[in-house]
Order: C-alpha cells, then structure tokens, then sequence
C-alpha cells in the first residue's frame, strides 16, 4: 500500500496542514512528510491554520490537528466546511470518551501522542490517497406551500 502512496506523490504531492502548537514536533512531522514528497504548510495558531485552508481550499488533501491546541474545534470545522480533506487528531491527554465526538467534528482518526510516523504514513494512504474531490453544490429546492 504505502509503494501506491509514494508513486501518486510522484505525478502530484498530496497537500499536507499541520496545526500543531508545539514547533518543534511540527517542524519533525512537516520534515517526514516533505522528505515523502508531500507539499507541507504549518500553522501555530487559528489565525495560520485558516489562512493556509484558505489559500489550499481546492486541493488540501490532509490537515492533521493537534487537539491540544484551544482553537482545535475551529480549525477542523473551518477545514470541514471548506474541503474534502481528510481531518486526522493528535491527542494525548483527552479521555477515550470523545472519540465519538472527535467523529461528529468530522475527524475521521486520532493517534494518540507520541505519533509514530508509520501510523500517519498508514493513515493517509488508508484515507486520505485519493485527491480531494471536485464540491458538487446541489441546489435544493424548498416546497413552501
């Protein structure tokens, strides 16, 4: 699976966020995922976080959030309103409780601090391998009677 991930990264590098408040964890992660030919933004803050979705709306294929951030929740409901990204969570001190919550937010995986890398590499190709798909708006029509 992962030869399938670095021969699509070949012809077209997935686009990568990472909000994470820690920078030199995010520097590590953005470094691993460059090194895999992705195309990698960080972001420390919501204000970053929303400008890079913002400016990667039409082909952001992964934000990867760190929850212990206190603008997690705006960040993901930004990245889920905007794209079809896959949204993946970092937690580490969370109780396993909300991880039904974490899904209704639209993050569709969690890893549990420390990362491995594998597991993000894994992740991606699993979900998020396919390019975002073109937003189809359907009209809907309201019958008031």
């Amino acid at each position: 699976m992962l030869s399938d991930i670095e021969e699509e990264i070949k012809h077209s590098p997935l686009t990568v966020i990472i909000a994470d408040k820690h920078a030199i964890a995010r520097a590590a992660l953005a470094s691993l995922l460059t090194y895999d030919g992705c195309r990698v933004f960080q972001a420390d803050s919501l204000k970053a976080a929303v400008s890079h979705i913002n400016y990667n709306e039409e082909n952001l294929a992964v934000l990867i959030a760190d929850l212990e951030m206190p603008e997690w929740r705006s960040i993901v409901r930004h990245a889920v309103k905007t794209t079809c990204a896959l949204v993946i969570g970092m937690e580490g001190n969370h109780p396993i409780s909300e991880i039904y919550d974490l899904h209704e937010r639209g993050i569709r995986l969690c890893l549990q601090k420390p990362i491995n890398y594998n597991d993000v590499r894994t992740a991606i190709g699993k979900n998020g391998l396919h390019r975002p798909a073109t937003r189809i708006r359907l009209a809907v029509e309201s019958s008031v009677a």
